[in-house]
């Protein structure tokens, strides 16, 4: 808005100024015509700078210069108001941006989700103040148990963090727990020094639930006569992630030495056949689901690629296979009237029977020896010594009657396999040099 000064007020005004220029001049001439010290004045006087401003003031309070009137001194004044007020709110602005970068803080966020075979969980974000572990555990009781598995995390925020859990070992509720890695940098060590981190003295975690989707591993095998290719075949093996199916031999009915093993696929696989020395087998053997957790495809200790579990139990099945009947035997000599038979494999109670050579063929029984169900070894027992020809060959017979008495040719006769009777097992008794030694006290 715009004012108009009444014409007697800027006329004054204008002989107001003429008047205080003059007299500046005339100062100054006189200063320098009486060689005195310069001395320079103000234009204007302090008291008469004041007694203006009263004067304006009454003034305008009179109605000479209308109110709200802005002299040239004070629209300067507020301009450099102005200047200082966006300077200040600029500096503001500048302190509340720098307050907002601040160390992260710790935090995690995860969801419910679906377990599947293959492990997969995944831990939305996680914020920490410094490099750690997110620590997957299982249900016990309502609160944290055994851990699941764990990953390391870095400093700062990480999105979408992929934690691989055994599918079989999880409980349907778990908990994720942020961890500091103060030890080894890289190396999980807990229980030690990589402890979960606190907050306001409480661990940073959140629980949530899982629905186990995943088909149990089994395997499936059947009662079977050993092939002739000496093999066994496992009708069914349901497996959710690559591992390996092994053979054992039956060790007072838990596995025991293993025989042999293949790697198996996730998946499903049916009739898997499985070769082995059926020599050194048991009547009743176990085929044992392995994980293939170490070195991929690369059988280790089973400390390593451990059996697969379920409810802690190994995913195992116990069969029977059928084996030839079978003797082995070493050559030997027969020293005082004895010959020792190293292994036999009998189905029922049985006779290994020993008979002296007849050009090539049986000749006349010279020893026999009861045997039990399965695998006997270390038999030891006498024949005729002076019946001994430098060819013996070895026999099972069954024991049908009267058992543990040898009732040959009434009764007790060779065991049969296949609808025939297999051939007599022969060894020599004068093959060499050889050199005996018993258990004995030292004297």
């Amino acid at each position: 808005m715009a004012y108009n000064l009444p014409v007697n007020t800027v006329s004054a005004a204008k002989c107001l100024l003429a008047v205080s220029l003059l007299f500046s001049l005339l100062l100054a001439a006189c200063s320098q015509g009486s060689g005195t010290p310069e001395i320079v004045p103000s234009l204007v006087p302090l008291a008469t700078v004041t007694a203006q401003m009263a004067e304006t003031t009454d003034a305008a309070e009179a109605g000479s210069i209308p109110a709200g009137t802005v002299t040239a001194d004070a629209a300067t004044a507020e301009a450099v108001a102005a200047d200082e007020a966006a300077a200040n709110e600029a500096n503001a602005g500048a302190t509340v941006e720098s307050s907002t970068e601040t160390t992260p803080s710790n935090t995690l966020s995860v969801s419910d989700q679906e377990l599947r075979d293959d492990g997969r969980l995944v831990i939305e974000r996680i914020e920490a103040s410094q490099p750690g572990w997110i620590v997957i555990y299982g249900d016990e009781d309502g609160g944290a148990g055994d851990i699941m598995a764990y990953a390391e995390v870095a400093e700062g925020v990480s999105e979408e963090v992929v934690i691989e859990v055994d599918p079989l070992r999880a409980t349907p509720h778990l908990y994720a727990i942020l961890h500091a890695d103060e030890g080894e940098a890289g190396t999980f060590e807990f229980p030690g020094p990589d402890s979960p981190l606190l907050v306001a003295e409480q661990t940073v975690a959140a629980d949530f639930m899982v629905e186990i989707i995943v088909r149990l591993p089994s395997l499936v095998v059947a009662d079977q006569p050993l092939t002739e290719a000496e093999m066994v075949i496992i009708d069914s093996v349901v497996t959710g992630q690559n591992g390996w199916i092994a053979l054992h031999m039956d060790e007072d009915g838990q596995p025991g030495q293993m025989l042999s093993y293949l790697p198996l696929l996730a998946g499903e696989t049916e009739g898997l056949t499985l070769t082995f020395n059926w020599r050194v087998a048991t009547p009743y053997l176990h085929a044992v689901l392995y994980l293939d957790a170490g070195k991929v495809d690369v059988f280790e200790d089973p400390e390593i690629d451990a059996p697969v579990l379920i409810d802690g139990q190994p995913v195992a099945a116990r069969f029977q296979v059928t084996l030839p009947p079978d003797v082995f035997v070493l050559d030997q000599p027969v020293i005082d009237g004895e010959v020792v038979v190293e292994r036999v494999i009998s189905y029922g109670p049985g006779w290994i029977v020993i008979y002296h050579d007849d050009e090539g063929g049986l000749g006349n029984i010279i020893g026999w020896a009861a045997l039990e169900d399965g695998v006997n070894q270390d038999i030891r027992f006498p024949v005729v010594e002076t019946a001994v020809t430098p060819l013996l060959h070895a026999m099972i017979h069954q024991d049908l009657e009267e058992v543990g008495e040898f009732g040959f040719p009434r009764t007790d006769p060779p065991v049969m396999f296949q609808d025939r009777v297999p051939n007599p097992v022969t060894f020599r008794t004068d093959s060499g040099n050889y050199l005996v030694a018993r258990d004995q006290s030292l004297s």
